[in-house]
């Protein structure tokens, strides 16, 4: 999100594919239904070879990179391959071997390929490269008859005869070792190209010597990193090289480049190893991307927005810094560096940020020193998805509030259909209604708007092409430079539906609204709202839900969630009438209660967000007892006690926490009380907990002492040592609510920890 008052607010481990038109696309590898298989082929014969057992066949595509050996004959064969272009080459020592093929295979089409090499002289050393249409050229070298020899991991590995094996021990310490698949010039190319891109001279220095061996098994985030002493040993999966390099593709009729930064995102791993590995990340985006993580003057950072101290922010955690690296790297090189961008924060782990509590990250763009801060529940909320939209959604509206020229904020806001609007509380409007990736999108502004499509620009394209054309075109030419982004699924992890009847009608827009409110003014008061929907006949254009937010005039609010009834009231699966119905408390705050927005969707997922100006709305609350102050902490009461606790067999123990406090009328009936704890360990993340009921003997609120409590069980297997209280939450049946913070920065409690 970014401040209103500011003018401004899953690569994944699936990898992502980019292409470049004119310029680039990327594309999720998920991977799908067995489709039949190709009978494309192309085989071979090789003459001139005095031993082929030092020689191989190396068949590179869009999609592929392949390695084949030739038998006894000189013979090679590639099976099973789709229609395309292809280029097939010779790897090896000691010959002349000849130039690169190009083939191009339509459907079910054999082609035949004949290589003439001759034997190099013995005399002397001769080495020539030369580009062709491969990624990494073509070499010839003579025998080395003595290779050079490193002892790694125990055991003598020789450095391959490769130029750019050679290469990449040299500068990077990198050993490729062929223990269980041959690493290829191509290979190797491909790994040394994205250390260039990663590294520098300083970074390089710090490296352990490492040995490299290529996998042909399916590894969690492409790579595992293993310490042996001084050593590295790194397995790496050879998924991570397909579209590795950029590769000419057509989409959308445009020729561009096409590659994918998962090789990219596996070295960096690599990197994120031994001692050196936090450095080499700060360096990494201080390089690429221009921002600052660590070493920040918190004081003078936030003077201008939230004015806090070093206490309430921390380092980032190492997979943060990952993901972080990962997610921007996804956007276009003229991306990488924004003006005014040049800080990332991340506050103390269980503290909700002081001005947006609900905000997993805030950017602050109108500072010419500007920054993006993150709460820890941007890392563990919901799914790497999520994160990674997050990600690029905060960096989206650095671009709205410092690149985009007038012209072109102007013709956003035509295609979002937004106008200002004093009467809606965002200050903003839209005509539209089913044009949005999110009611988030839809229910803010169009800066919201713009960082949350261009999110889904990068992470799921789909939606936002399927959501609306037009701002999918408009991020593709006038924002990304021609880039889109595509999803690439694994064959054998998807399937495909066959549907008779597919949906693709949005639910009707609103026609009728109903608030009906009884109670007397020392009650409780029951909301009966009823929503009527615009409908056609043989149209599927009934929904399944709808929901909405009813805020009051001091910011309280109650979420209510509308189900779909028949003409006589009844519970059907949809339709074209909602109803949701709900309490409001006698305490609640008197007078009139509004909202900005009903987002309403149907069986299949089609949604339509309703705006101020899509509806009318009035509801009246008449409170004679309202409430309007949030229950207080009483100053140094909070206590933390241990027991033992039998939970379903098996001993662990109680972790209680307490306070006092004082309620001027009656504390909420569920969910009264919350602690935000911070365990052991140094890249650790909050537990959090409700206190649940009022005076039922458990956690919760006891009014006969005015005291607060909540309960973690902690298991056995927890991390032993200090668990901290860093954060509170005090809420009335009114709605309510107070935060305290526990840390040292001036205004905050003394911090209360208990051993375990």
């Amino acid at each position: 999100m970014i401040p209103l008052h500011k003018r401004a607010s899953s690569f994944l481990a699936l990898g992502w594919l980019l292409l470049q038109l004119g310029t680039v696309v990327h594309a999720a590898e998920l991977e799908g239904t067995e489709e039949t298989p190709s009978t494309s082929s192309i085989n071979g014969q090789v003459s001139g070879a005095l031993d082929a057992s030092g020689l191989s066949v190396i068949l590179e595509s869009s999609s592929l990179l392949m390695e084949s050996s030739l038998d006894a004959l000189g013979q090679f064969s590639f099976e099973a391959l789709p229609a395309g272009e292809y280029v097939v080459k010779l790897s090896g020592y000691g010959y002349d071997l000849g130039a690169a093929q190009n083939v191009a295979l339509a459907e079910d089409e054999s082609a035949s390929l004949d290589f003439e090499i001759s034997p190099l002289s013995s005399d002397g050393f001769l080495f020539e490269w030369k580009a062709d249409a491969s990624s990494g050229g073509t070499e010839i070298s003579s025998y080395i008859n003595q290779p050079l020899e490193v002892t790694l991991l125990g055991a003598v590995e020789s450095i391959g005869e490769g130029n750019y094996h050679q290469y990449l021990w040299n500068e990077f310490s990198i050993l490729l070792s062929d223990t269980s698949v041959h690493w290829s010039q191509e290979h190797a190319y491909r790994l040394l190209e994205t250390f260039h891109q990663l590294m520098d001279d300083f970074l390089a220095d710090g490296l352990m010597p490492s040995v490299w061996e290529l996998s042909n098994d399916e590894i969690e985030n492409d790579v595992t990193v293993e310490q042996v002493g001084e050593e590295m040993r790194v397995v790496l999966s050879h998924r991570v090289f397909t579209y590795a390099t950029p590769l000419i593709a057509e989409v959308e009729g445009k020729r561009g480049t096409y590659f994918s930064k998962r090789l990219h995102h596996a070295c960096l791993r690599f990197l994120a190893e031994g001692e050196m590995g936090r450095s080499r990340l700060e360096r990494v985006l201080e390089n690429r991307f221009g921002v600052q993580v660590s070493g920040l003057d918190y004081t003078s950072l936030t003077q201008w927005t939230t004015g806090e101290t070093a206490d309430r922010f921390q380092p980032f955690h190492m997979e943060e810094l990952i993901q972080i690296i990962n997610t921007f790297e996804e956007m276009p090189e003229g991306f990488h560096k924004i003006p005014n961008l040049k800080y990332l924060a991340r506050r103390q782990t269980g503290m909700d940020h002081p001005l947006y509590p609900s905000a997993p990250a805030v950017a602050w763009t109108s500072l010419e020193d500007g920054y993006i801060e993150f709460v820890d529940t941007a890392f563990t909320s919901i799914s790497a998805d999520y994160l990674h939209r997050l990600i690029i959604h905060e960096k989206a509206h650095f671009i709205y509030g410092v690149l985009l020229s007038d012209a072109l904020m102007e013709a956003w806001h035509e295609v979002g259909g937004w106008y200002e609007n004093p009467e809606d509380p965002q200050g903003w409007s839209t005509t539209q209604t089913t044009e949005f990736v999110s009611a988030y999108a839809h229910g803010k502004n169009p800066n919201e708007d713009f960082a949350e499509s261009v999110a889904y620009f990068v992470i799921n394209p789909d939606k936002l092409r399927s959501r609306s054309l037009p701002k999918y075109e408009f991020i593709r030419d006038y924002i990304m430079q021609g880039s889109v982004y595509l999803s690439q699924i694994r064959e054998d992890l998807t399937f495909e539906v066959l549907n008779l009847y597919p949906d693709y009608d949005y639910p009707g827009k609103i026609k009728r609204l109903h608030v009906d409110i009884s109670g007397a003014p020392e009650e409780d008061k029951e909301l009966v709202l009823t929503v009527e929907l615009q409908t056609l006949e043989g149209v599927l254009d009934g929904a399944s839900q709808g929901r909405l937010r009813i805020t009051s005039s001091i910011g309280t609010f109650e979420d209510l969630y509308l189900d779909p009834i028949d003409a006589a009231g009844g519970s059907v699966a949809s339709s074209h009438i909602l109803q949701g119905k709900m309490t409001f408390s006698k305490y609640a705050k008197s007078g009139f209660w509004f909202t900005d927005q009903i987002s309403i969707k149907d069986e299949v997922g089609n949604e339509r967000h309703s705006g101020v100006d899509d509806f009318g709305w009035k509801l009246f609350l008449d409170n004679a007892l309202e409430d309007v102050e949030a229950p207080q902490y009483i100053e140094d009461s909070l206590e933390m006690m241990l027991e033992t606790a039998v939970v379903e067999g098996q001993t662990m123990q109680r972790l209680k926490v307490q306070w006092e406090i004082t309620e001027n009328r009656m504390m909420a009936s569920h969910a009264n009380c919350y602690v935000s704890l911070l365990p052991p360990g140094t890249e650790a993340y909050r537990l959090e907990q409700y206190g649940l009921g009022i005076d039922d003997g458990n956690d919760g609120f006891d009014s006969s002492q005015n005291v607060c409590r909540v309960d973690f069980l902690i298991p056995n297997f927890y991390r032993s040592g200090d668990y901290t209280v860093q954060m509170i939450r005090i809420f009335d049946e009114a709605g309510n609510e107070q935060r305290v913070y526990f840390s040292d920065h001036s205004g905050d409690q003394e911090p209360v920890s208990q051993t375990i």
